[in-house]
């Protein structure tokens, strides 16, 4: 007889029962992707599927057995910390505790973890996630496979949460999206590029030794990055020993996977059954959004009722809507829609593939169509808003419309019979737009098919925003008006001409576009000085541009990135994170600036630039100074500059000079003093 099988024994788990699972939440993204919404109100507050974003983060955190969360906030932390202390999140029943962190000074992911790892706060393996993540994974084996792989193998110290889709994916981030090169076998992550949509390269490099080991290698294009992340403290201590690390992809992993020195590893855990993704652009909101309401993200959806005090019931057709909801008879409430509590919707109005908030004032005859409408706003007659979204307290007056990719702000008011089309509103509550505010042409886009299919109307007009954080806030600041209504760029159609100034005009503008560009990716991605400089000198030879527009382009570029840090208000002191850029790259200028001459243009482009810009004036000073600290600007030039401004000024130019003035008073004397000292020797 052959012998009995035994029983195989279960395998023992590698969560030890004594383990406790702690997580690190980021609340902030550190870009401006979401402004103006975000200039009075935290990010990860924002409602989505009419639930703060937070709230889903928290939810998976809950169900993934976490036991203590760390939150890290810069913007509007009190605003957080405030918001926590009235949630459900802070009372006796709570599954975790949750620490709040102000950060008062960090300006990068990077400056935040660094931040955690001098606090010894973390313990053991932990959970990073950012404040906007929505899921419904089992995580305990994801879980299991890092601490059994950390078992295994001393130098695996990270794994990366991955969701497969397509690689058009609506969730799927239009912002350098990721691509990943796995080994199949051990699902170990070898290399990672951010590729930009808007300039693929096509190709990528790998080191010879990884084609040569025996491991069947994939290169990846059709995965969600969901910045969902198990790390070894080893992580923390890695941003700490290396200061020039400030994002967690193309800082942190890159250089990680391509080191030969630390040896450490990365690993991916393939989602293929469950659902997660990040709201990190307006793009991602929207499909999000439409994700959650059509229950692909179940049991992640409206009528599960994530807060105490909401009360949303599901009907066929992906509606939904709370208590307190009152409808006239002749509306219609259109599929994959949702409604908020308190919100009335008038006669003959029509609603369909929308979300609508609490308190919410709907007239007569309003065809509401793909659109995002917030809390307590007010919408009269005769309205259309189709693709657009209205944030908390707007009010439209009779007869207005909304198209796609406008943003309508926080208590904004467009006026009876304004048009808007592809725009932002950025101005203050209680402030309302002038008929003629909008120019009707501004809508000239480039628009892709496939990806407006799968996205939807709100990012229709709105591809400049996703792809870049400078679409909103190097504008917002240009018109001089006290309202201001900015509209994304339109391509200009020149007519051909056979005169020198409107090709050199041409090639100039292009210039300019290229170069600011150019530095944004660089300070994004935290380049060295050098190579920045090396590539705008590739690009003024390739452009045959004078060194005027060099220094321009420099100049509004990194007052550009200063301004977008300030409009972000992670500190609510303008002067650190000025300081800070400014000290770091005043170098760049000493290849731009040879002689005296040159530093009056120089001094003069800041002069304009800054006198447009809020703060602008602690702008200039800082900048100036630290150009002479960088040994850029001389003393002698400076003061000679500074007397022979003209005293008939703009008020613009007159406020911006105040701050600068007393420094040059003060170098002035320090000047005489030293001549002084000269003498007595």
């Amino acid at each position: 007889m052959p012998p009995k099988k035994k029983n195989a024994k279960p395998q023992k788990s590698a969560i030890d029962k004594d383990f406790r699972l702690q997580a690190v939440i980021l609340a902030d993204s550190y870009q401006a992707r979401f402004q103006p919404l975000t200039k009075d109100y935290p990010r990860c507050l924002l409602p989505l599927a009419n639930t703060p974003l937070l709230e889903y983060t928290f939810e998976f955190l809950a169900k993934a057995g976490v036991c203590e969360v760390f939150l890290m906030c810069c913007s509007h932390a009190d605003k957080i910390e405030e918001y926590i202390k009235t949630s459900k999140w802070s009372d006796s029943h709570s599954p975790f505790e949750i620490h709040t962190k102000k950060l008062t000074e960090s300006m990068s992911v990077g400056d935040a973890m660094r931040d955690l790892d001098g606090t010894g706060s973390i313990t053991s393996d932990f959970l990073l996630v950012s404040g906007d993540v929505v899921s419904n994974i089992d995580f305990t084996p994801v879980l299991e496979q890092h601490l059994q792989r950390k078992q295994d193998d001393k130098n695996a110290m990270m794994t990366m949460v991955l969701r497969q889709a397509d690689a058009f994916h609506r969730t799927r981030s239009r912002i350098e999206p990721g691509l990943f090169v796995l080994n199949d076998k051990t699902s170990e992550c070898l290399r990672y590029e951010e590729l930009s949509l808007n300039n693929p390269t096509g190709s990528i490099d790998l080191d010879g030794e990884l084609l040569n080991d025996d491991a069947t290698l994939s290169i990846r294009n059709d995965l969600i990055d969901c910045h969902i992340d198990l790390c070894s403290i080893d992580v923390l201590a890695q941003f700490t020993e290396n200061f020039d690390y400030s994002t967690l992809r193309s800082d942190f992993v890159k250089n990680i996977l391509t080191s030969e020195i630390l040896g450490k590893k990365i690993y991916a855990h393939i989602v293929t059954d469950a659902y997660a993704a990040r709201v990190r652009s307006l793009q991602t909101y929207s499909a999000v959004t439409k994700d959650i309401v059509s229950r692909y993200s179940y049991p992640v959806v409206p009528d599960s009722n994530l807060m105490d005090d909401q009360t949303f019931s599901y009907q066929m057709g992906h509606i939904y809507k709370e208590k307190g909801v009152v409808l006239a008879q002749s509306c219609v409430i259109g599929s994959r829609s949702l409604v908020g509590r308190g919100t009335s919707v008038g006669e003959r109005s029509m609603v369909k593939d929308t979300v609508i908030g609490r308190d919410c004032k709907i007239s007569t005859n309003v065809n509401l169509v793909d659109s995002f409408i917030w809390s307590n706003v007010i919408i009269e007659d005769d309205v259309t808003v189709n693709g657009g979204l209205v944030a908390d307290g707007a009010i439209l007056k009779k007869g207005c419309s909304v198209g796609p990719g406008s943003i309508i702000g926080h208590g904004v008011t467009v006026e009876e019979g304004q048009k808007i089309e592809g725009t932002y509103l950025v101005l203050d509550a209680g402030e309302s737009i002038p008929f003629d505010a909008i120019d009707d042409d501004d809508s000239d886009f480039d628009t892709d098919d496939e990806f407006n299919a799968n996205v939807g109307s709100l990012v229709y007009n709105l591809k400049e925003l996703n792809l870049s954080d400078t679409s909103i806030n190097d504008h917002c600041y240009e018109d001089d008006e006290n309202i201001r209504a900015v509209a994304p760029k339109k391509k200009t159609r020149r007519r051909l001409s056979s005169t020198v100034s409107n090709v050199s005009d041409n090639h100039e503008d292009e210039f300019q576009k290229e170069a600011i560009a150019s530095l944004d990716r660089a300070f994004q991605d935290n380049h060295e000085i050098d190579i920045a400089a090396l590539e705008l000198g590739t690009l003024r030879m390739s452009s045959n541009v004078p060194y005027e527009e060099v220094r321009a382009a420099s100049v509004k570029a990194i007052n550009g990135y200063i301004t977008r840090v300030l409009n972000m208000g992670v500190t609510d002191d303008h002067k650190v994170p000025t300081q800070k850029v400014w000290g770091k790259w005043a170098e760049l200028f000493e290849k731009q600036v040879f002689e005296p001459a040159d530093q009056i243009d120089l001094l003069n482009i800041l002069l304009k630039d800054c006198s447009r810009r809020p703060v602008g004036n602690y702008i200039l000073f800082a900048a100036v100074q630290s150009l002479y600290d960088a040994d850029v600007l001389d003393e002698h030039v400076i003061v000679r500059w500074w007397h022979q401004q003209p005293e008939d000024v703009s008020p613009e130019i007159a406020s911006v000079r105040t701050l600068l003035g007393k420094w040059v008073t003060w170098l002035e004397e320090a000047e005489s003093e030293s001549e002084e000292e000269d003498e007595s020797d």
